[in-house]
C-alpha cells in the first residue's frame, strides 16, 4: 500500500468513528491519539470537503484542552492555501530552498500581525520558525 491508500483507510475509518462516537477527545483516546487525529484531518487533502468540515472540531478541541493551539491554525492555514486564498498564521510555504538559504511563505494575510497571532496561538515567531524549517529539511 502506498502512503495515499493508508491515509485514505485512515481517514474513512476517523468519519467511520466521528459518524458513531462524535469527536474524540483527549481524556477518552490520550493526548498521542489525539495528535494523530489532527495529522489524518491535516493530511486529508484529497478529501477537502471533509477537511474543510473537520476545523470546528478542532477549533472546539483546542478550546476544550484536547488540542494546541497551532494544531487549529495549520489547518485554518491548509484549508484556506488549498482554497487559493491567503494563510492567517504562516504555517503553509510557497518555496524552501535550502541550498540558497531562503523560505518564502505561500500568501499571507496582515503580514504586519502575523507574530501578533502566531503568539496568540502558541507558536514560535515566524523568523524563528523560517530557521526551524531550513535546519530541518534533509541534508
Amino acid at each position: 500500500l502506498d502512503a495515499m491508500s493508508i491515509d485514505k483507510i485512515n481517514r474513512d475509518r476517523l468519519k467511520e468513528i466521528i459518524d458513531q462516537f462524535g469527536f474524540p477527545t483527549k481524556q477518552l483516546v490520550g493526548k498521542d491519539a489525539m495528535q494523530g487525529i489532527f495529522l489524518m484531518i491535516q493530511h486529508s487533502d484529497n478529501d477537502r470537503e471533509w477537511q474543510k468540515g473537520q476545523l470546528v472540531n478542532i477549533e472546539r478541541g483546542v478550546k476544550q484542552g484536547d488540542m494546541d493551539g497551532q494544531s487549529y491554525a495549520y489547518l485554518y492555514d491548509r484549508i484556506k492555501i488549498n482554497g487559493g486564498e491567503k494563510q492567517l498564521y504562516g504555517t503553509q510555504f510557497k518555496n524552501v530552498d535550502q541550498i540558497n538559504k531562503t523560505v518564502e511563505l505561500a500568501e499571507t494575510e496582515d503580514i504586519e500581525n502575523l507574530d501578533m497571532r502566531r503568539m496568540e496561538v502558541g507558536m514560535m515567531p515566524i523568523e524563528m520558525y523560517k530557521q526551524f524549517m531550513l535546519r530541518s529539511l534533509p541534508k
